[in-house]
């Protein structure tokens, strides 16, 4: 598949952005600090409050998170809505997270106490901006793509936000951990694609 010629609207490679968690978005957004690697469908979002807005893709996508351990990850989001530079910011569903990875929120300072947890990987810090639970990353190189460790943080089964049971994750976290490494790096038309293999564990 040609990504180039269905995915428009990418930011250029370190662009920074907020990654903010909102529940009130069913499905993740995501905005300029991600770039697409695979396309899977349209959709086209409509609001009441505004004209519906033509050929939103559904993608996996990429971001960049430097971890205050010195490291840069990959984090890839599966099943999202793709605005690239349409938006300054992205919308992080933590439901949609919780299916796949523990989105664990711990008694005391939030600034502290809130992240995302990765099995026995290293977990990504949240801290409050406001009223908004954030952290930042940002769109990926070509390098970091084949050369970063790879973390699915959501899953890459199709996501029905209205359909999903929720209370399965009461008591028992449904919670699988994918890590998967870049082998090979094609480019087409100047656009990145990779192919890439991965390890579940549960």
């Amino acid at each position: 598949m040609n990504i180039a010629t269905s995915i428009q609207h990418e930011p250029n490679p370190g662009t920074i952005a907020q990654n903010e968690a909102d529940t009130n978005a069913d499905t993740c957004c995501l905005g300029s600090n991600f770039i697409a690697l695979s396309h899977s469908a349209d959709v086209h979002p409509y609001s009441d409050k505004h004209s519906p807005i033509k050929n939103v893709p559904i993608v996996s996508g990429a971001t960049a998170y430097d971890h205050p351990d010195g490291n840069t990850f990959i984090l890839i989001f599966n099943e999202c809505l793709y605005f690239g530079t349409r938006m300054k910011h992205s919308l992080i569903n933590p439901n949609q997270i919780r299916w796949n990875v523990e989105w664990a929120t711990v008694p005391g300072q939030p600034t502290d106490d809130t992240f995302i947890e990765m099995g026995e990987d290293p977990t990504i810090p949240l801290s409050y901006v406001g009223t908004k639970c954030v952290f930042n990353s940002r769109a990926p190189t070509e390098q970091e793509l084949i050369y970063c460790k790879h973390y699915e943080m959501t899953s890459n089964n199709e996501w029905d936000p209205e359909h999903v049971d929720l209370n399965k994750l009461r008591g028992s976290m449904h919670k699988t951990n994918v890590v998967r490494e870049a082998f090979s790096l094609m480019t087409d038309s100047g656009k990145c694609a990779y192919e890439i293999r991965g390890q579940t564990r549960r």
